[in-house]
């Protein structure tokens, strides 16, 4: 069992021996931002104490002068390509239960519909999809569960007779998803995997706090002459190297503010991954206070989250090293070599206007004579009648070397990071066809699609540590879990799934694939026409599911007949009734009134909803029946205003002829007789 002096001792190693690691590392992930910002000549400089700080040359092209640097940004293109088809356009997922058993199918539907309402909550799709920048740029990112509460301890009673009676209550604690960059992590360098479950024993979160979050969450007052604005430095360095303007005045912060340091322990006496959680705080002035520089422990026990609460999502990860290395690092050396090229083209440009030699002392000022020229001429003097006379000096041609490797290069920043042209929407051969672009580009997509199911992984982790630390937080609120999740389930069904452990009943939460493969509505279009041309589904299934799954409208008035059967589904949920009108699109309503019945929702509902909800289908079934028989009746009677009705051919058809024509004796006379 581990004891808080060892776990302190252990995160005291941890943060001390990893700094110089971090500072390389730190250094590194800032030039590859100025890269990715297009300021190429970029470089670190080690200062005193050992500190990295981040230096640049900006690029200079002056007419007047051959001192010249070009940069040719072939970084961020391939960023933004690589982050526009990795950022998903929505979240959706499945939780997978560890039994067939009638309560765990039950809790299964109840943890589907609370994970939707949570990740609206969080907003944890604008959270994932912030991810992926930096995940290209660094080559890492971390999203990490955090458990958060909202306004002050609520009593709800008290315990304990007289002297020692005390009031028991509650914080409101909900879980949430936060951004966390690579500088922030604390890790063992000799560690040799970008997954910190296969080799981390401890792993650390470090951020800058203000005291008076120390007191909110945890009591304490702490009383120091750090201000916010000195924890600050790296964050401003990258800001200012990268031309943001996001930390402008994060330096000025006066805020009391400490370090505050989170540290996770693996336990090989404990069965669970992570048992152990460490919460400290450094105060960097306290050695001029108190002469203290150790960890100030908040609060030391059990893991509070599933797991560890850290997810890593990493670009392309390096085979020795614990962090992951981002586009930059693998085409930044590409670019400086095809810049260097061309700043050396650029300067032949520059000097490539034909130079005038002067005898001297032949003109009174050659500089206000010959003005044609950028840079200075050059003078000589006759020493004999045989010297050569004033002429022209031819310029310089084009360094071949240089045009060389541009011509060699061609898209190999592209290649390295693993693009094609195609996905730039450039043809590979002149004359190609379209299937066989779209082939090319089918395989250009491969790498993209191995990202995805990487990220996949990590967001099915992600969201089954949400969706466990969440229902754990609900067990004893059932006031929260109605706020969430409304009437949607019956108070049996809900104290089925929330009042159980949710790790011994969820066994994973797993996303969609479509839900990681961001498509464009006219992609969802092409889809179903495809499908439509195959026969694989009709026309009008197609736009149906097109408006259920892509939210494609092809047909408005059954986009409006959808959204509105939605709204009287959720009506007659709560018990009120719905009446059907003529003129809907009662084909429509009834498909959507199908979707409901044919999914596991269907269990959820009581017999009177489901008896209310099969009874509103039954009226839209009858009101369709109704129209199309009264469009039968007009189209006859059209059809007996030409000419001579045709003969009945059975009582249906005779009852209908006669309410067509109501003043022809003779059919009705017949049925009477």
């Amino acid at each position: 069992m581990l004891t808080q002096a060892e776990a302190l001792e252990r995160a005291e190693r941890l943060r001390t021996g990893c700094g110089r690691w971090r500072s390389y590392w730190d250094a590194k992930w800032a030039i590859n931002l100025a890269y990715e910002a297009g300021q190429q000549w970029a470089y670190a400089n080690t200062g005193p104490a050992g500190v990295r700080r981040i230096m640049q040359l900006h690029e200079k092209v002056d007419p007047n002068s051959i001192n010249v640097r070009v940069v040719f940004d072939m970084v961020a293109k391939n960023v933004r390509r690589t982050v526009a088809s990795l950022k998903p356009h929505k979240l959706a997922a499945s939780t997978v239960v560890r039994s067939e058993s009638s309560a765990d199918l039950i809790a299964k539907q109840v943890y589907d519909a609370l994970l939707l309402k949570m990740l609206r909550e969080i907003k944890g799709l604008a959270v994932w999809r912030s991810a992926m920048h930096p995940c290209c740029v660094m080559g890492t990112f971390c999203i990490r569960r955090e458990l958060y509460t909202i306004g002050g301890r609520k009593t709800v009673g008290f315990a304990g007779e007289g002297a020692e009676r005390k009031a028991v209550g509650y914080r409101d604690t909900r879980v949430r998803w936060a951004r966390v960059m690579p500088f922030e992590i604390l890790r063992d360098p000799s560690c040799m995997s970008a997954d910190p479950n296969e080799s981390d024993t401890i792993i650390g979160h470090e951020k800058p706090r203000s005291t008076d979050w120390v007191r909110r969450n945890f009591g304490k007052e702490i009383q120091t002459e750090t201000k916010l604005g000195q924890l600050l430095d790296y964050q401003n360095q990258i800001g200012s190297v990268t031309g943001s303007d996001e930390m402008r005045h994060a330096m000025d912060s006066t805020t009391p503010a400490i370090v505050a340091e989170e540290f996770w322990f693996q336990d090989p006496d404990e069965p669970q991954k992570w048992p152990w959680h460490l919460i400290a705080y450094l105060d960097p002035n306290s050695r001029e206070t108190t002469g203290e520089t150790r960890l100030q422990v908040l609060r030391f026990g059990r893991n509070p989250f599933w797991k560890l609460p850290l997810h890593f999502i990493g670009y392309q990860p390096r085979v020795i090293g614990p962090w992951p290395r981002g586009m930059p690092e693998l085409i930044k050396g590409i670019q400086d070599i095809r810049n260097l090229a061309v700043t050396s083209m650029v300067r032949v440009m520059l000097a490539h206007v034909p130079q005038w030699r002067v005898e001297k002392g032949t003109v009174d000022d050659p500089r206000k004579v010959f003005t044609n020229r950028s840079d200075q001429i050059i003078e000589f003097e006759r020493h004999k009648p045989t010297d050569h006379i004033p002429d022209r000096i031819p310029a310089p041609g084009p360094p071949p070397t240089a045009e060389q490797m541009l011509w060699q290069l061609g898209d190999e920043g592209a290649d390295a990071v693993n693009l094609s042209p195609a996905q730039f929407g450039r043809m590979v051969k002149r004359g190609t066809s379209g299937r066989g672009f779209e082939l090319q580009l089918e395989a250009a997509d491969v790498p993209l699609e191995d990202l995805r199911g990487d990220h996949r992984l990590v967001l099915n982790e992600l969201l089954t540590g949400t969706l466990i630390d969440g229902v754990r937080q609900l067990r004893f609120r059932p006031d929260r879990v109605r706020e969430l999740l409304g009437e949607e389930f019956p108070r049996d069904q809900l104290a089925a799934a929330i009042y159980r452990d949710p790790a011994k009943v969820i066994a994973a939460v797993e996303a969609r694939p479509d839900s990681l493969r961001p498509r464009t509505p006219s992609q969802v279009q092409k889809d179903f026409t495809d499908a439509v041309t195959s026969q694989i589904v009709d026309s009008q299934g197609a736009k149906r599911e097109m408006l259920a799954q892509g939210d494609v409208v092809m047909d408005t008035r059954m986009a409006e007949a959808w959204r509105k059967q939605q709204l009287e589904i959720a009506r007659m949920k709560v018990g009120l009734p719905v009446v059907v009108t003529v003129g809907e699109d009662h084909s429509t309503s009834m498909w959507c009134i199908e979707i409901l019945k044919s999914s596991p929702k269907w269990c959820s509902l009581t017999e009177e909803i489901q008896e209310l909800i099969t009874k509103h289908w039954a009226d839209h079934r009858l009101a369709m029946q109704e129209e199309a028989l009264s469009a039968q009746i007009v189209a006859e009677g059209q059809q007996g205003s030409a000419g001579m009705p045709s003969p009945p051919r059975d009582r249906n058809q005779l009852e209908t002829s006669a309410l067509a024509a109501p003043g022809s004796v003779g059919p009705v006379a017949n049925v009477a007789g």
